[in-house]
């Protein structure tokens, strides 16, 4: 399937437009992410579920949080 010049260009704006707006806006969303409120609210809920220890399983045992345990559960 052949694009024609004018297709191309639209095709070509378009992306550049793409690539601009996840480029600048990335850090901005970021930004606004982690000053929002349900951020927050998160972040206190985490700390305050390290202050308090971890839950023991099942089988009684209570596994000791550290900070590779939260990456894997």
């Amino acid at each position: 399937m052949q694009l024609s010049p004018k297709q191309k260009n639209i095709l070509n704006t378009a992306g550049t437009g793409i690539r601009l707006a996840v480029q600048y806006g990335f850090v901005p969303l970021v930004i606004y992410i982690g000053l929002s409120n349900v951020f927050k609210i998160f972040l206190i809920k985490f700390i305050l579920g390290i202050r308090n220890g971890p839950d023991p399983l099942p089988n009684g045992e209570v596994i000791p949080i550290t900070v590779m345990s939260l990456f894997w559960g």
